[in-house]
């Protein structure tokens, strides 16, 4: 037994298109009709709330651990664990906002032998690539941007979400002259470590 091919089905979520002419055999629509609604789904929007989010770095120096804030950052997140292939990071630091709580330290962060704010205010990191690591874990594969050098970076992260806010938080290592970040007399590490940790703390709202 057979149907007419004249049907056309669409599936706008997954984009799918299928034009039928002539005859198909039911079980054959069957498979197909179940394909187009197990499709996934587009990613979720979120926007950052702000007062809440944080973006944090520790360093050491002289063997001494020191935390600075980033005061200014946009992070413009779309995620959704059951959509990974839709999933979009895309986050702009303001690095003239560094703040270690220390005048000079500061301000000599912003000197060209460190961040070189003049030149590079900015800095970026933007991912279109996602893995599940499991318990609610998660990989973005990306790009981050500092001081003009771009590298590939992977920022791990943990996700929870409820029906309108979502909560993404990581804790990853970078070292800071593979973005030429502490050149000259500083690039050795003596004084002060090659090795910052990064600290995201995100509230997400769910966009309308």
């Amino acid at each position: 037994q057979g149907v007419p091919r004249s049907a056309v089905f669409t599936s706008a979520r997954a984009g799918i298109l299928i034009l039928m002419e002539g005859q198909v055999p039911v079980r054959t629509l069957s498979i197909l009709l179940g394909l187009l609604l197990a499709a996934p789904g587009h990613g979720q929007d979120w926007d950052q709330i702000s007062g809440q989010s944080r973006l944090r770095f520790v360093g050491t120096m002289e063997g001494e651990a020191f935390e600075g804030t980033f005061h200014r950052f946009t992070a413009m997140i779309r995620f959704d664990p059951k959509a990974l292939h839709e999933a979009r990071f895309s986050v702009e630091i303001d690095v003239v906002s560094a703040d270690t709580r220390n005048r000079q330290r500061d301000q000599a962060l912003r000197q060209e032998e460190w961040f070189d704010t003049e030149r590079f205010p900015r800095a970026t990191y933007r991912a279109n690539r996602f893995r599940s690591l499991g318990r609610n874990r998660f990989a973005a594969d990306g790009t981050l941007t500092i001081k003009g050098v771009s590298r590939a970076f992977t920022l791990p992260f943990s996700w929870h979400d409820t029906r309108d806010e979502a909560e993404l938080g990581a804790r990853v290592n970078l070292r800071r002259t593979d973005f030429n970040i502490g050149e000259g007399e500083w690039a050795d590490g003596q004084s002060v470590g090659r090795d910052v940790q990064v600290l995201v703390d995100l509230r997400l709202r769910r966009a309308d």
